[in-house]
């Protein structure tokens, strides 16, 4: 059975609404002014949680990386001073968290290094994201789980056999975690994406989400409506800004569509126990059919083949229950065109609603079948009336105290 995790009071597990986690990232650019913008946006979006990233560079990478990212590769030259730029302040963080508590929105935060981790911590965050990259990083994530948070963990660019690891660390540090499916590439192209890993995951017993870094909301839409129980999307105020993520991001509007029709897709993926709607009792009952005697049946009679016909509506037997009928002797007169009931199969036809309900009870019924609730004794007979009813003589008589 799937383990439900807690955020900040919500239940994330099987039967829940999904969880939408706006990730703010590094696409505030290093600017305060535009944390708190984005902060707002996921707000008025109605997202469950906002979620930025906390480096401490000097913790990720050798001195000379840092300081002569020319010397490398082309991604450390292009993105070492990135992050150096973006990096928020300790004291930004501590204002944006802040603010977040003000708003009433979740404050989420993925650490890349343990030293951010702590700050994280102390910070008063309720979960930690861990970024793809560190699905294999066991001393991250084994300081991670000693703070007893939630850890909602990405699985990009990692294998089966990595993740079968560290779903076993989890479980023997009894933390609570989910993961989720992600590509790690800005943008994924939707034939990439490869959703089904979703249901895949789910054999770690834990729940199961979507990191989407693929444009538009389509696919995070598919996810949710799929069952993953986490949707996580990159926000942004403007696609064109300069940045890794910026691309692979919604605009606000984008998000307010998504969260909109996530929230569609939760309410239509319902309940896993059938049950029939009202207007599918009415429609049942005018289109589909009953078993009906053929001529006046009289109490005491055994039921042939002969005596039976198919016919609307559908206010007695089901025409698949012949068989149970055929051969039973009537324990009443049934009359032409009558419907055969459950009473004529030996089952109780009595209907006894006076301990049913703890206080006052009615029922509904139309002028041409009141008399016929009176016998159950109701308190309260609530007439509904089709437009042709008004037609009808409407002439009580017999107990009407109720």
């Amino acid at each position: 059975m799937e383990k439900a995790i807690n955020i900040d009071n919500a239940i994330i597990g099987p039967g829940k609404p999904t969880y939408i986690i706006a990730e703010v990232g590094i696409n505030h650019n290093g600017d305060e002014e535009t944390a708190y913008q984005l902060i707002d946006a996921a707000i008025e979006a109605q997202v469950d949680a906002v979620k930025f990233q906390k480096r401490y560079l000097p913790a990720l990478y050798p001195e000379d990386i840092i300081n002569n990212p020319e010397k490398y590769e082309q991604t450390f030259q292009y993105m070492i001073p990135l992050l150096k730029k973006v990096e928020l302040s300790n004291d930004t963080f501590i204002r944006i968290k802040d603010y977040c508590d003000k708003k009433e929105i979740t404050f989420i935060c993925t650490p890349f290094d343990e030293i951010s981790a702590d700050f994280i911590h102390d910070l008063g965050t309720v979960a930690f994201k861990v970024a793809s990259a560190d699905l294999t990083n066991d001393d991250l994530l084994t300081h991670l789980a000693a703070f007893e948070k939630p850890l909602i963990m990405s699985t990009g660019m990692s294998t089966w056999d990595e993740i079968d690891h560290t779903a076993s660390l989890m479980e023997s540090l009894d933390a609570a975690y989910a993961f989720l499916h992600c590509r790690s590439v800005y943008p994924v192209w939707p034939r990439e994406v490869n959703l089904g890993m979703i249901n895949k995951l789910r054999k770690y017993g834990v729940p199961v989400g979507y990191s989407g870094h693929e444009i538009g909301i389509t696919v995070a839409l598919v996810a949710a409506s799929m069952g993953a129980e986490i949707i996580e999307k990159h926000i942004t105020l403007d696609r064109k800004q300069e940045g890794p993520d910026h691309k692979a991001s919604l605009e606000p509007y984008e998000f307010k569509r998504l969260v909109r029709d996530i929230r569609v897709a939760d309410q239509a993926l319902g309940r896993d126990h059938r049950y029939l709607l009202r207007g599918e009792v009415l429609n049942r009952e005018l289109f589909a059919k009953s078993l009906v005697a053929k001529e006046t049946i009289e109490r005491g009679t055994v039921v042939q083949e002969g005596m039976i016909k198919v016919q609307g509506p559908a206010k007695g037997l089901p025409p698949y229950k012949r068989k149970d009928l055929i051969g039973r002797k009537t324990i009443r007169t049934i009359e032409k065109d009558e419907c055969f009931v459950d009473e004529d199969l030996g089952q109780s036809g009595n209907k006894n609603f006076n301990n049913a309900f703890k206080g006052d009870w009615g029922l509904i019924a139309r002028f041409t079948d009141y008399q016929d609730m009176l016998k159950y004794e109701p308190k309260v007979i609530e007439f509904h009336l089709a437009e042709n009813d008004f037609d009808i003589p409407f002439e009580p008589s017999g107990n009407l105290d109720c």
